[in-house]
């Protein structure tokens, strides 16, 4: 049986240099875009609104590869999930 070969794209350093500078800055981030998804690219948040999709489309028409997305969470929220038992 023959293997088939898929084409893996290998991740930029920039984009774990951009996720480790979202980490190092959350807080920052949390008061400039509280409760909002962020674009990080080189280092700066380049995109931010409530609707990830939004964010996701402007980054498209700026042309950018590889962006970092974060949500920028500010305050106490509480998730929960529901289970489906049968």
């Amino acid at each position: 049986m023959r293997q088939r070969k898929t084409a893996t794209k290998k991740t930029p350093s920039r984009y774990w240099d951009d996720s480790d500078w979202g980490i190092a800055n959350a807080q920052m981030l949390s008061e400039q875009y509280p409760n909002m998804w962020v674009a990080i690219y080189n280092k700066k948040a380049i995109v931010h609104h409530k609707e990830l999709g939004r964010v996701a489309r402007q980054v498209q028409q700026l042309g950018v590869n590889d962006p970092v997305f974060t949500f920028s969470e500010r305050g106490i929220h509480v998730y929960g999930h529901y289970a489906v038992v049968s």
